[in-house]
């Protein structure tokens, strides 16, 4: 498999999982330069022994995994289709997703002017 030096695969937890505190997540590339400038950080992001075990025992359990993530894919299609009806009731551009979490929407017609003060009084 020759991705090359510009594709690279990085995964975490926080995501699927919605386990932002873990800490834990993968980089896959074959990108030997990069690999030898990262080889440096693992002493410092090392991720600990009870940590891997836990997330390992979690991993073992194929039917859990399955329906957890399934359950999240249904409660995240569910939230983006309530905010982007919502954008559409006030009339608030924004970008309809392709994949991923977010939304990208315009309020600056919301601004009371269009200068960064504006900004700072609509915060």
């Amino acid at each position: 498999n020759e991705l090359g030096d510009d594709v690279h695969h990085v995964w975490a937890l926080s995501k699927d999982f919605g386990a932002s505190g873990f800490r834990m997540g993968t980089l896959y590339t074959q990108n030997e330069k990069l690999l030898r400038s990262l080889a440096n950080l693992n002493i410092f992001s090392g991720v600990s022994h009870p940590m891997q075990m836990m997330i390992a025992e979690i991993f073992l359990d194929d039917n859990w995994v399955y329906d957890f993530l399934h359950q999240s894919r249904e409660k995240i299609r569910y939230s983006y289709e309530l905010c982007t009806r919502m954008l559409d009731e006030m009339v608030i551009p924004f970008f309809h997703a392709k994949a991923g979490i977010f939304v990208y929407a315009d309020f600056s017609s919301l601004l009371p002017e269009p200068t960064a003060e504006g900004e700072a009084k609509f915060a």
